[in-house]
């Protein structure tokens, strides 16, 4: 069977536990979120590098998200490709087909830098960062990315297999309110 980056993950991902960390991390984050929510209609999000759209399903599939949008150019560096001896074309397919599920995903095929002006201050709810792992990167998309976020910013691997995911969320943040199992981290903002 073939590994992927949140349904099925390399084993030795999972290490001193018999259990997929990739799937329960980010379920836990989606049960920490949805207080924050409780109530409220229109909750939109923004998920800026979606690969392979699994965890664009995963958050789709909880039900908080009367729209998603989805920043993943298709094209560019990318470690998983070389992981899992992927190309692009392939990972495009495999994002249709874990998000057909739904009909509130909305897929910008764009790097984040391009668009960010296409999008108003506070008109996202959530926004989950998951795309380069490298300072300047992460740095540059929370940057961008705060002022257009209402309630929560999120991402993805914080932690110290990507210290620059962890200091580029803390100088500019500070310390997140949560971590989980997958590296997800998260900061309430209201």
């Amino acid at each position: 069977m073939k590994n992927t980056l949140r349904y099925n993950p390399p084993s030795e991902w999972n290490v001193n536990i018999n259990c997929n960390l990739q799937y329960f991390g980010i379920i836990d984050l989606c049960k920490y979120i949805v207080p924050y929510f409780h109530n409220k209609k229109n909750i939109t999000m923004l998920e800026i590098g979606s690969y392979k759209g699994e965890s664009t399903s995963i958050f789709a599939s909880t039900g908080l998200f009367s729209k998603i949008t989805c920043l993943e150019p298709f094209e560019g560096n990318e470690e998983a490709l070389d992981v899992f001896n992927e190309d692009w074309s392939r990972v495009k397919k495999e994002f249709w087909t874990n998000t057909r599920h739904w009909d509130n995903i909305n897929l910008i095929q764009d790097f984040s830098y391009n668009v960010v002006y296409d999008f108003e201050d506070k008109s996202f709810d959530f926004i989950y960062i998951d795309a380069s792992h490298k300072y300047e990167d992460i740095k540059s998309d929370i940057d961008m990315y705060l002022p257009k976020c209402k309630t929560i910013i999120s991402g993805h691997d914080y932690g110290d297999q990507h210290p620059g995911v962890k200091k580029a969320v803390d100088e500019i943040l500070g310390e997140p309110n949560g971590v989980f199992a997958d590296g997800s981290w998260i900061k309430i903002l209201s």
